[in-house]
């Protein structure tokens, strides 16, 4: 059967029948498939599905690292490699900007899990280890809040704090409750440079969006109660005065 675009990005191609002159142990299976791309440019497939037309009937085929967590209208797939929300990193490199960031992490043998590349000039001494310590150390995320992420280290070696949260304008750190730099890394997380020990980092927002928006909610509350204690005031009048 050719393959028959469904609809953009979906695909359904026929399942091989069976050959008569093979035995059982040559059956078609999803890993010995090899499909055609329809069209011109390049294709990615990112999930299939064995669908039995005869029968209801279907079997999802996942590719790669995902299970099955929803199934439905729409499937829902959890990826079992992502990385954790904050983990140490003991090796780093530099980039200038965004483009550069992006050629270095696409390089054969690049592990984003080891190496930070931080899109700043290194204007600050951070040297690197002489010798990578065998274990990145420990990071664990003890309060997650919109405004405010607390995270407690503890390393054998310096290190980079990597929290794969948006690194964007207005967030503030501190560690061990002195002031700290937040670097752009792996093109759109946050990270900070933690010593060898055990610390706390505090991630806080305090853009100026946020404080205007705590000033006017403060500015409105005041005159609520101006409003409110005038009311009962003039009330309060008006029943003395019957």
């Amino acid at each position: 059967i050719e393959p028959v675009v469904l609809e953009s990005g979906l695909v359904r191609y026929g399942w091989p029948s069976p050959d008569p002159n093979l035995s059982f142990l040559h059956e078609a299976v999803p890993e010995t498939l090899a499909l055609t791309a329809v069209g011109d440019g390049e294709w990615l497939l990112l999930a299939a599905t064995l669908v039995n037309e005869e029968s209801p009937g279907w079997l999802p085929v996942t590719v790669g690292n995902y299970r099955l967590i929803h199934s439905g209208d729409v499937k829902i797939y959890e990826n079992l490699d992502v990385l954790p929300r904050a983990l140490l990193i003991n090796e780093w490199q530099w980039a200038a900007d965004m483009q550069t960031s992006a050629e270095m992490m696409a390089a054969d043998g690049f592990n984003v899990r080891e190496t930070a590349v931080l899109i700043q000039p290194p204007d600050l001494f951070l040297p690197q280890p002489a010798v990578a310590a065998d274990q990145a150390g420990q990071a664990e995320i003890v309060l997650y809040r919109p405004e405010e992420v607390i995270v407690r280290t503890d390393s054998t070696d310096d290190s980079f704090l990597l929290l794969t949260d948006a690194y964007y304008p207005g967030w503030e750190v501190t560690i061990d409750d002195e002031p700290g730099r937040i670097f752009q890394a792996d093109g759109m997380f946050r990270a900070v440079f933690v010593p060898v020990g055990s610390h706390e980092v505090v991630f806080a927002y305090k853009g100026v969006s946020y404080t205007i928006g705590r000033l006017i909610s403060l500015v409105g509350l005041l005159i609520w109660l101006v409003l409110g204690v005038s009311l009962f005031g003039l009330e309060r009048l008006r029943m003395v005065r019957m």
